[in-house]
Order: structure tokens, then C-alpha cells, then sequence
């Protein structure tokens, strides 16, 4: 039988941060921003990935305080008519996070295929003992 192989590969998860505050915009903010495009509602965005609306809400108020404009355009209607959705601003800076994390990703399997070279080659045999 053929040994069956698989490509290594590398992730970077990028975090935006200030120097006195830490980080305000990474891997799980991008997800809540794209879901209440995707789905219209902070509220049901939340319930999709999991977290409280009140952490949601938190998430937003930071990533919006610490860039100084807001990134979601809320409107209150009670019980089944609120809705959300991104300003301009916040698609774009959404959009430029994106590339930046995505060219990232690319440059760092780029360097590991330089550096490891066949050592990025490991058996299937023994891939469930990875971490």
C-alpha cells in the first residue's frame, strides 16, 4: 500500500492592537462582523457563533471606540424587528483586514515550504499524534 502523505500547513492569526489596551480585533470579531452582514442581526449573529449578544455588543463597542467611527449600524425594533448591518467603514476596514490576514497566510506557507522544504511532508500514518 502507497503511504498516503499530507501538506503541512501554517496559520497566522493576526490581532489588531493598541499599545496600552491590547488587542480590540482579531480572528473572532472578523467572524461577528461577517455574520451580521451575512445574517442581518447582531442578535442571531451571536447565537451563531456562540457568545452572548451582551459580548457581542462589547466586542462591537471596543473595536468601534478604538477606531473612532462606528462599524455597525444598529436599528432597535423590540422583539422581532431590530436589525444590523455594516457601514461602509466597517466593510472596508473588514475588507482590509481580510487581505492583510490572507497575505499573511500565504507569505507564511510560502517561508515554511522554503525552510521545512519535504519536512512539511508527514506520513498519514502518524498524523493523529499532532497536536
Amino acid at each position: 500500500m502507497a503511504d498516503a502523505r499530507f501538506r503541512c500547513i501554517v496559520t497566522v492569526r493576526i490581532a489588531t492592537q493598541t499599545k496600552h489596551r491590547g488587542a480590540f480585533f482579531g480572528p473572532g470579531p472578523c467572524e461577528l462582523l461577517y455574520r451580521i452582514e451575512e445574517l442581518g442581526s447582531t442578535v442571531a449573529a451571536a447565537k451563531k457563533m456562540g457568545i452572548s449578544y451582551s459580548k457581542a455588543r462589547i466586542l462591537i463597542e471596543n473595536l468601534e471606540r478604538e477606531l473612532g467611527y462606528a462599524v455597525v449600524i444598529r436599528k432597535q425594533g423590540g422583539k422581532d424587528n431590530g436589525s444590523s448591518r455594516l457601514t461602509e467603514e466597517g466593510k472596508r476596514f473588514l475588507a482590509l483586514y481580510q487581505r492583510l490576514s490572507d497575505g499573511i497566510n500565504v507569505l507564511a506557507q510560502g517561508m515554511f515550504a522554503e525552510v521545512f522544504g519535504d519536512y512539511g511532508q508527514v506520513p498519514a500514518s502518524t498524523r493523529q499524534d499532532l497536536p
